[in-house]
């Protein structure tokens, strides 16, 4: 597929899918993510998996150190807290922005829990051709609800998709989103959330921490290599593919952001990446 005819929304999507796909090809011992659907998203996939998971960790490492094990931290965290949520009763899973995310097949969802994918048009369109012809996967197990979220209310083409309930304990995911969009349209999207889910339900949400744009070297950690360096590096390279990085929070000021909102007032966890590093890694 040529770059003209892929939606710049891809790119990032195909990025991260990347990095599961090279964590699959970690010896299992030391495999933190399983993703056996990533390989069907990615350009090049079986020279990757020709190359293995360590070799793949290593060139990544000579340009932007930590980012493979930050992305793959993220993702196994965000795996356990959705279980946990669905331990807890959530019958109803949303993933907002949804990108080529396979937890819809991968997780082991109760057959009782739905699950709904909310993203662009034309990346669902694309995801489900890529994923048309994999053996036994149950395409219709995930609901795709498309939203151009320029001009759609989220609010109105959920409620519109059959078999999405706006009153069932639900566990909403927004992961690796709100550093696209403005604080304005993250506090929308949660408000518009709390008229789509009953009692208990929660949000699984990632932000870029404030400091990457202010004082990288904080967010790296000691010892990290030119910090100022790589992290622009990072940021620069969103928005080459036209999905520059705008929004972040301290995590005092993201706590009291989202008590704002008043649909999800109550922070259960807020962890850290390098935390989630030292657990997984």
């Amino acid at each position: 597929m040529s770059d003209k005819k892929m939606p710049a929304s891809d790119k990032t999507a195909m990025g991260v899918a990347k990095q599961r796909l090279i964590e699959t090809c970690m010896p299992e011992a030391e495999r933190v993510v399983t993703d056996p659907y990533a390989e069907y998203f990615v350009p090049g996939a079986s020279v990757i998996k020709c190359m293995g998971g360590p070799c793949n960790v290593w060139l990544g490492d000579k340009i932007l150190p930590g980012v493979h094990q930050l992305l793959i931290a993220r993702t196994r965290h965000f795996d356990e807290e959705v279980m946990a949520a669905v331990m807890a009763g959530a019958t109803q899973f949303v993933m907002l922005g949804a990108g080529y995310d396979a937890r819809g097949w991968r997780l082991p969802l109760p057959k009782t829990v739905k699950v709904f994918e909310v993203d662009q048009p034309d990346v669902q369109a694309l995801k489900k051709a890529r994923l048309a012809g994999v053996p036994g996967l149950a395409l219709d197990a995930v609901s795709f609800v498309p939203v151009d979220f320029a001009v759609d209310s989220l609010e109105t083409e959920l409620k519109r998709c059959p078999g999405f309930d706006p009153a069932a304990k639900s566990v909403f995911l927004l992961e690796g989103v709100t550093q696209y969009i403005s604080k304005t349209a993250t506090s929308s999207t949660l408000n518009s959330l709390g008229k789509l889910c009953g009692r208990g339900s929660r949000i699984v949400v990632s932000y870029v921490d404030q400091n990457t744009y202010d004082a990288p070297a904080k967010v790296c950690g000691s010892g990290y290599p030119a910090p100022e360096k790589k992290v622009g590096l990072l940021v620069s390279l969103a928005a080459r593919v036209s999905e520059p990085w705008i929004s972040g929070w301290l995590q005092a000021d993201f706590a009291a952001f989202l008590k704002s909102t008043s649909t999800f007032p109550k922070v259960l966890s807020d962890v850290s990446i390098d935390v989630l590093g030292e657990r997984y890694f």
